[in-house]
């Protein structure tokens, strides 16, 4: 996250506890999260951004395309629970280009982390 304007994300307002950054796609909600360790300083953290189309249908073995655009303001505080994980064991999806970014909210030349998930 960057307050560069040619960055693919910049940041709103980091002072906020749920703060919101504009991506190329739409904007986006983090949550500001304390992590269990007195080593590491507290996050910001996004989940669940789609990063492609679902590789469904049509678009299955190809290339992945960018994702659409969203109106509003997307918001994922949790990536998964037990409802979500009930419905993809019954009715499988393979609707699974998605990351997860992790950023550090100290001051300095901090890296940003990226996960990729496959939910």
């Amino acid at each position: 996250v960057s307050t560069n304007s040619s960055s693919p994300l910049s940041l709103q307002d980091s002072s906020m506890a749920h703060p919101i950054v504009t991506t190329n796609y739409g904007k986006l909600r983090g949550v500001k999260v304390t992590l269990p360790n007195e080593i590491l300083g507290p996050v910001e953290q996004y989940l669940g951004i789609p990063y492609a189309l679902p590789p469904v249908a049509e678009r299955r073995f190809q290339p992945p395309e960018p994702p659409m655009s969203w109106p509003g303001i997307l918001l994922r505080c949790a990536l998964t629970n037990l409802d979500t994980v009930v419905q993809y064991v019954q009715d499988q999806s393979e609707d699974c280009l998605y990351l997860n970014v992790y950023v550090p909210t100290e001051d300095g030349d901090i890296p940003v982390s990226i996960s990729i998930i496959s939910q």
